[in-house]
């Protein structure tokens, strides 16, 4: 990953593909510019703080309520380069219109369940970068009317399946411990 600071914000890109993966404000009095390790570690404490608030309904900016749903990739992403996903998840406050785009599964990271799963098995997502998500996880719709989503993460050979709903509440999971084969 290569991260840089321009116009006020926190770029991130892939070596690999030169896709941009991370695009976000960051407040220049939040690191040292002369050590680069700190831009990405102020980066990765703001956008962790402010997906979680939105996670919870509460805009980190104005404490609004927010307002989530669900798209496909068109628009924002494709003009951004953006990495591209089935679904986007779209969040946005009702007062301040402060806005944040994502995959469904990463920004659901922050419900207690998920994020109990995760960092029981050594990823927890308060202290890792929002970008690079260090586990598999697979989404399905179940229905769109009214939203309901179907998340599922493996981990260490466990499985965590969880269904959500519009606002990315868990409205239902299950733990199978072992459901998936460890490689050796």
């Amino acid at each position: 990953m290569e991260a840089w600071y321009e116009n006020g914000r926190f770029h991130a890109e892939c070596n690999e593909c030169d896709e941009s993966i991370q695009y976000y404000p960051v407040s220049p009095r939040s690191f040292d510019v002369a050590d680069p390790d700190t831009l990405v570690t102020a980066a990765a404490r703001r956008i962790t703080r402010d997906e979680s608030s939105m996670v919870r309904g509460v805009c980190p900016y104005c404490t609004g309520n927010v307002t989530w749903s669900f798209e496909m990739p068109e628009g924002y992403w494709a003009e951004n380069g953006m990495q591209q996903e089935d679904i986007v998840s779209h969040v946005a406050c009702d007062d301040c219109a402060w806005f944040m785009y994502g995959t469904i599964g990463g920004k659901a990271r922050f419900n207690t369940i998920i994020s109990s799963f995760l960092a029981t098995r050594g990823h927890d997502p308060w202290r890792e970068p929002p970008w690079g998500e260090p586990f598999e996880y697979t989404e399905r719709v179940l229905s769109d009317d009214p939203w309901r989503l179907e998340l599922t993460y493996e981990l260490e050979g466990d499985e965590l399946t969880v269904t959500v709903d519009g606002s990315l509440n868990v409205i239902d999971h299950e733990l199978t411990e072992g459901a998936v084969d460890r490689e050796d």
